[in-house]
Order: C-alpha cells, then structure tokens, then sequence
C-alpha cells in the first residue's frame, strides 16, 4: 500500500506532496494549512480526519521505522521550508511526471536532486522553483529527496456524506423525521473535504445552491421547497476541480396541508359512570378516558375551554385515547390534531361532559303503606302480612333507591318524576329495619335513611290481642 500525503495552503495555490508507504506518525504543518491523504491503490482522496476515522485498527510504519495506529501529531511550523524538510526526512518511493506533460495546473514540491532555480525535466519546458508565482509550486525550498515529481491532482473528493435536516427546520411530532410544513430557509448541513464546494441538486438534477466547507470539512446551504417529495442528494468539488460522485438521497417530504379536525370525541362506557353508561356523565375526577378519530399518525391535543388538558397520538388507522382529569362541573371539550409535518388543523365540535361527585340527600318519608300496616293501627308498623307489603318514600326524581332489611338488599327501585318511589316486599314474620339508600344519576350514592321498624306478626297473635268489653 502507498500513500500520497500533501499539505495544502489555505488558498490551494501551495501544495507539497509526498509518497510513501503509510501514513507518517508526525508531521509538520505551516499556519493555516491542511493535510490529505489519496489511497493510490484506489484513488480514494481523504482529509487526514477522514482517513484517520476510516483507517483507525490499520497499523502502518512511517518514515521513521515507527509503526502504530492512524493516528498522527501536527506539529505547528512558522515557514513552508520546515515543513518540506520535515517531509525531506521522511522515505519515500518515487513519483515523477511523465515526460512532455505540460505544467498546466497544480503541482507539488520539486523533483529528487533538482535545487531552487533549476530546469525540471521536462521536454522542452523550463520550470523555475522560485520563478513561478501563484503557479503552485514551492518557492525557495530544498527538494525532496527520493522524489517528490510533478503531479497533477485528478482524484475526485469523497463523496459528502451527512446530509441532515436541521433539527430546527423539521417540525412537526419529530425533529428528526426530515417531514416539515416549512418551506424556506430549509438548513441543510452534511460533510464534504475542506475546502471544497458542495452544490445540492433534486433527483430531477436541479441545482439547489452551492456551499463552501470549513477547515473541518462542515457545511450548511439554506434551500426552498415546495410542498411534495424529494430526494437530495450533494457532489463535492475541490479546489483543483475535481467533482465526487453523488452523497446518499436525503429524503424530504413537505406539507403544508392542515389535517381535518377530529371526529367522535367520546367518554368510555366504563368512565360513564351511574344509571347509564351513555350520558356523558361521571363521577370520577381522575383517569377519565376519552376516545376520538383524527388523522393516522397525527398529535391531538385536547382542551377544556382554552384550558389544556393533555397531549396524545393516533395509531395507524386514526384512532386515539387519553387520560384526562377534571373538577366537578359541566365541562366543553374540544381537540385538534397536527400532522407530522406541524400543520395543525380545527377544533373538534364540542364535547359536553358533566362531572358530578356530589351524593344526593338521604330517602326521607319512608313509611309502610297504610293498607299493610294492619291490626288496631294502621300507623304502628305492625302487620300480618309477610308478602307485597309496599313500602314508599321520597328521593332525587330520577335517581335509583334501594331498600335493605338490615344488612339484606331486598328490593330497588327508580324514583318518579315527583321524587316519589315504592316498593313491595316480602318479610318473614318478626321485627325487620328497613333502610334506604339513593344512587344518583352519576352513580353517587347518599347515606342511609332512618330505619323504619316494621314488626310482622303472625295471625294468632293478632287475634289474641284483640279485647272484647261488655
């Protein structure tokens, strides 16, 4: 394996160039200056950065005789001659210009033997080291020994590689998807060699501008999109003209078009608690489950008023849930959704969900029926009767009473219109305490009423206690 090792001025116009059989472990380098390496075998030209990362577990030994890693010192220099006679000290195999090639663009340091103010050898062309200005050539250095020879630079630059969007410009529900609703000042960035000039071009070959790499090889090009999909692919070109191949696709998609607002806003049927699991009302504060469609894969934030009440996502086929808490009271719930892209669409119509956590009022009047409580009185709570013996009250109209013989459920019942309810029920003879407790609408359940005593007696002893006078 051999390698092509240059140093470049800042301004391309100074290059000295050496060939040798890997990369040196130390170099030493004028202000301002770069370094690269070109892979003969392949052609491959990299900065020293590149070729460091891309070549890091590749033992090699320098000039030197020292051997270790891809890893290498700069060593700062005030002057162009220290550094050619640093490189001077290093081995090297030679690499001369063929005979008769005209000296037309940029070249490297000096051939083997030759000193400043000597002919090259080339047919029918003089060359002087320091006679040339701005033509590339080192002036007033000593020449490399073992051959440093007139080379042309054709080796295309690697491809830049690192086409990003930036994080700032892809909006939406992620800032990496490279899916945005912006459609100028789009930041591009990516890496390329140093140095070098990247133009960005659409699949169709349309330019989309030209941008300049810093010393570490970055760059960043702001472009215009319009709405619709695209592939962006970057080519790099160096300062001896020589043009990379294509970077990979980055793939861009912009929207601008504002998702429809979401539909069938809804409460659980198992948070939709009470006398019925479909009238929007609850008694829960916390944990309250809302359902809805919006588009697939959209954000959907939901409201209360103009309160926020959470953020959630649709899957696949639109659909969404979320948790929500609330106060009790009548609340109007609305929601939107935005798109990946950061679009955001309308509201939701209106959702009216009441929270009620308020337990009603006791049952209050509870009596035996009249016509039940037989015997002397028909106001004592004694009776022979053990079956269809009514039993009556009131409650919250609507509400759901249900009546308990001590700790017993024995009967539930819907209270009227009126707030008034009755039940039959059938108790075995001896003393019974009926009790009576009211569930709201919202599934609110009050405490208990006063015990109503109701002794049931048998027949016998109805009749007996009856005393005849006279």
């Amino acid at each position: 394996m051999a390698l092509i090792v240059r140093i470049v001025s800042s301004d391309g116009k100074t290059v000295v160039a050496k060939t040798l059989p890997a990369l040196p472990s130390h170099l030493k380098v004028p202000p301002g200056a770069k370094v690269e390496v070109i892979d003969k075998d392949s052609g491959q030209k990299y900065s020293l950065p590149q070729y460091i990362n891309a070549h890091a577990n590749n033992a090699g030994e320098d000039g030197e005789g020292n051997s270790g890693d891809a890893n290498v010192t700069i060593e700062p220099v005030d002057s162009w001659p220290e550094a050619i006679a640093w490189m001077d000290s290093l081995s090297a195999a030679s690499e001369g210009m063929s005979m008769g090639e005209l000296p037309t663009d940029t070249w490297y340091a000096p051939e083997a033997g030759k000193q400043d103010g000597e002919v090259f050898g080339w047919d029918k062309n003089t060359l002087l080291i320091g006679g040339i200005v701005g033509a590339g050539v080192v002036g007033g250095a000593a020449a490399l020994s073992g051959g440093g020879g007139g080379t042309r630079d054709e080796i295309a630059p690697v491809a830049p590689t690192g086409l990003d969007l930036a994080a700032s410009d892809d909006l939406g529900i992620a800032n990496d998807d490279n899916i945005t609703s912006k459609t100028s000042d789009l930041t591009i960035s990516g890496t390329a060699e140093a140095g070098s000039t990247v133009e960005l071009f659409l699949s169709n070959g349309t330019s989309l501008g030209t941008a300049t790499t810093g010393s570490n090889g970055s760059f960043t090009l702001d472009i215009s999109l319009e709405t619709g999909v695209y592939a962006i692919t970057a080519r790099a070109t160096d300062n001896a003209g020589n043009t990379s191949s294509a970077s990979t696709a980055l793939n861009i998609a912009v929207d601008t078009t504002a998702p429809a607002a979401p539909t069938t806003l809804n409460l659980t049927s198992a948070d939709d608690s009470g006398l019925s699991n479909s009238d929007d009302l609850t008694n829960l504060t916390s944990g309250i489950t809302l359902t809805g469609i919006a588009e697939a894969g959209s954000t959907v934030r939901l409201f209360d008023g103009t309160t926020s009440l959470g953020t959630t996502e649709t899957g696949a086929n639109g659909n969404f849930t979320i948790d929500i808490n609330l106060t009790e009271g009548v609340h109007s719930i609305t929601a939107v959704a935005t798109d990946l892209a950061g679009n955001e669409g309308e509201a939701s119509n209106v959702f009216t969900l009441t929270v009620d956590t308020t337990a009603p009022a006791p049952v209050s009047l509870l009596d035996l029926a009249a016509e039940d409580d037989t015997g002397a009185s028909n106001t004592d709570n004694v009776t022979t009767k053990t079956t269809n013996l009514t039993i009556s009250g009131s409650a919250e109209a609507g509400s759901q009473v249900q009546l308990f013989d001590g700790v017993n459920a024995v009967a539930t019942v819907t209270v009227d219109g009126n707030g008034n309810f009755a039940a039959d029920l059938n108790l075995a003879v001896g003393d019974h305490a009926i009790t009576a407790r009211v569930t709201d609408f919202a599934g609110n359940t009050s405490t208990a009423s006063p015990a109503l005593e109701i002794s049931v007696i048998e027949e016998m002893a109805a009749a007996s206690s009856v005393q005849t006078f006279g």
